[in-house]
């Protein structure tokens, strides 16, 4: 019984962890280096400011699906009015 309520712990951390976070932010630029880890940087407002990053260095900029999937993130989120409770 124990396994099977640990097993069940651990999807359902795993499931949760696919969605982002409310602060998170996106932007719309990632590099890729072109090495061995392919490491991965999405901290981009512009394709120029990707390109700067790669100056001199393998790698490319695309498009960051994160992003393209959930846009910017919750940066223009607007609080809940003061009246409102929750039940």
């Amino acid at each position: 019984m124990r396994t099977i309520l640990s097993a069940l712990s651990v999807a359902t951390a795993l499931a949760a962890g696919t969605l982002p976070a409310s602060a998170e932010r996106y932007y719309p630029w990632c590099y890729q280096e072109a090495s061995l880890d392919g490491a991965v940087n999405c901290g981009f407002s512009t394709w120029d400011q990707c390109l700067a990053a790669r100056h001199g260095v393998s790698g490319f900029c695309q498009r960051n699906p994160w992003y393209e999937a959930y846009g910017p993130g919750d940066v223009g989120a607007t609080p809940r009015k003061a009246g409102r409770k929750a039940r």
